[in-house]
């Protein structure tokens, strides 16, 4: 079922925990004007698949999304606030886009997102006094994934933490075959030219084609003929 929100006189938010455990919703519409989502507000809701928001909102509450059925998330630029928990254990979700500069990202607000690995994050990093290590794998993967222009001090930090956790990393990106985040690794030169043969044959034994490309016709010291130095 597909709900369109509107905001109420006098009051501009989606109300805290409205729709929470709704099983019937798959889409829903928040017009303009809603500034707000509230805590809870689609919590459990694990059918709904998209989420059409507003230039108007500002805040997404604590748990709005938790455990929802999402896949692919696109925020708008207005967006100040993204509470802590937002998007927690949105098991199916892919791919978040958080343009805005202003942006302020609480803690785990995409944790145990296990298929996130893909996406744009304006400010790289929620900061250090909202970043456990779990999600300093998530915003590293999501900023390497990302063609976008990053603040100097969020990329020296991705990269320190890529060349400090690159087995961490390859790890996770032949789990999701997250190619974006790889090409991010191949371009940016993070990988360790001693390991790159290994990766090939892990992406091989995962079956993740893509990524052996990748490896193997991007990496540097592997162009010209490298597919055949290697036995798969």
């Amino acid at each position: 079922m597909k709900i369109l929100l509107e905001a109420q006189k006098d009051e501009e938010r989606i109300a805290p925990m409205i729709f929470a455990y709704r099983e019937d919703i798959t889409e829903a519409v928040i017009a303009e004007g809603v500034t707000e989502i509230g805590a809870g507000a689609f919590l459990g809701c694990r059918a709904l698949r998209r989420v059409h928001f507003p230039d108007s909102l500002r805040v997404i509450g604590e748990m709005a999304f938790w455990e929802s059925g999402l896949y692919e998330v696109t925020l708008p630029e207005s967006l100040l606030r993204i509470e802590d928990n937002a998007f927690w254990s949105s098991a199916d979700l892919k791919r978040i886009t958080v343009p805005g500069r202003n942006t302020a990202i609480g803690l785990n607000a995409f944790g145990g997102c296990e298929s996130l690995s893909e996406g744009y994050v304006a400010r790289g990093y929620p900061g250090p006094e909202a970043c456990d290590p779990p999600a300093e794998l998530l915003y590293t993967l999501l900023l390497l994934s990302s063609g976008g222009t990053f603040p100097e001090e969020a990329v020296e930090h991705a990269v320190r933490y890529a060349r400090e956790y690159e087995d961490l990393l390859i790890e996770r990106i032949l789990a999701t075959n997250a190619g974006k985040s790889l090409e991010g690794m191949v371009g940016r030169k993070l990988l360790t030219p001693g390991k790159i043969p290994d990766y090939v044959k892990a992406a091989a034994k995962e079956k993740r084609p893509e990524l052996s490309a990748i490896l193997l016709g991007k990496a540097p010291g592997l162009r010209g003929g490298a597919a055949g130095r290697f036995a798969l």
